[in-house]
């Protein structure tokens, strides 16, 4: 951890604050740990938590908490990334990101609430839900099954129903990728990670492609963009340069497929609940967040960060929801061809698309009996950053 672990568990957190209330009353003390992170991501959280449990329950015992040194600093890292740097292999990896992105639709018009201003204010929202074990454990099969990952299947049935709302055959999804290089920047507690773009493309060749094609070649080609990642404005930049007709100055949505952040931490003796305080903005149009439990029986936590300059409150908790449906019937049968899929439309009230339908595995809304206020923690923790 930065500055060293001889000090205070996190440097800008805030004191654990006793509950003078609760234990006047014989009750247990209440603390209130708030890390403030100035640049880190999401790897960086799952890093700091595992600390503070790790040096907590040490203190506890009273015995050395024997956790080694960070590997690396910040500092260290920067000038290892400046003396890698090759132009040869950059200009490949342009190149590369090119040709995959090339044809790309510069916008996906999903329906809104209200008409789109010419330029976004920024100003958003975060609403948040639960996919259940069932609906985990399908996705882990099918990628089992087809040897592909569980972020592959995510982001091609995020593809599927952004096609359903659209009519758009070919959606550009920005994901977040931890680019954490090496083992020795596996403890480093910085922003490192970047964005990577996932292109989910129908094949029109093939109107008998199945979920699970979709799914292999949609993993196909994010493994692809991975080990040639750049800066999404290098990749416009490449993507111009090579005559692109249309290219989009910015992606409106995101996947964040969170596998490699861990917040369900264990102090023996203690009851932790991590709670992600949201800030009231959004970074792109809709921001589709999975984020898997330690205990795979309890499935994922969900959230949908959007621009509330396009959608109320009602409506992204149904959006939110309609992809975790979306994602359970793309998993239920594999082998069903896409099409099928497309010609059903979402399950829930939605902006131009009729309402109707059942809460299937995602939790209710703040509305509803039984779902989450906006205000309840079901963390996003950070809403970073990994595939």
């Amino acid at each position: 951890m930065p500055g060293g672990r001889g000090g205070p568990l996190r440097p800008g957190a805030a004191p654990a604050t006793p509950d003078p209330a609760a234990a006047g009353r014989g009750g247990p003390l209440g603390a209130d740990v708030r890390p403030a992170p100035h640049r880190a991501d999401g790897w960086s959280l799952s890093v700091v938590l595992a600390e503070i449990a790790a040096l907590y329950t040490a203190a506890a015992a009273g015995v050395p908490h024997g956790l080694p040194e960070p590997a690396m600093q910040a500092p260290g890292y920067a000038r290892w990334q400046r003396a890698h740097h090759d132009p040869r292999a950059e200009a490949e990896r342009a190149a590369f990101c090119a040709r995959y992105l090339d044809g790309v639709p510069s916008a996906v018009p999903v329906p809104t609430d209200r008409p789109r201003p010419q330029k976004l204010s920024g100003h958003g929202d975060t609403v948040r839900g639960v996919a259940s074990g069932e609906v985990r454990a399908a996705v882990e099969r099918l990628a089992a099954d087809r040897r592909t990952t569980s972020f592959a299947v995510a982001a091609a049935a995020l593809g599927v129903f952004l096609t359903r709302l659209s009519g758009e055959e070919d959606t550009l999804l920005s994901v977040p990728y931890a680019h954490r290089e090496g083992t020795a920047s596996e403890s480093l507690v910085a922003m490192t990670s970047t964005a990577v773009m996932v292109r989910v493309r129908l094949d029109s060749a093939n109107l008998d492609e199945t979920c699970a094609e979709l799914a292999v070649r949609t993993g196909e080609g994010a493994l692809g963009a991975m080990a040639h990642v750049l800066p999404t404005a290098r990749i416009m930049r490449a993507m111009r340069d090579a005559g692109a007709v249309s290219v989009p100055d910015r992606v409106p949505h995101i996947l964040a497929f969170q596998n490699s952040v861990d917040t369900d931490i264990e102090i023996p003796g203690l009851r932790v609940e991590v709670a992600d305080l949201a800030p009231p903005l959004s970074r792109s149009e809709l921001c589709f967040g999975l984020a898997p439990r330690r205990d795979a029986a309890k499935g994922y936590r969900t959230f949908l960060e959007f621009s509330t300059d396009l959608w109320d409150h009602t409506t992204a908790h149904d959006l939110l929801a309609s992809y975790t449906d979306v994602l359970a019937e793309f998993c239920a049968r594999p082998d069903r061809p896409v099409r099928e899929l497309l010609g059903e439309r979402p399950s829930r009230g939605l902006p131009g698309l009729g309402s109707g339908g059942s809460a299937g595995n995602a939790s209710a809304g703040p509305d509803q009996p039984g779902g989450p206020s906006p205000s309840q923690s079901l963390p996003n923790t950070g809403k970073a950053d990994a595939v």
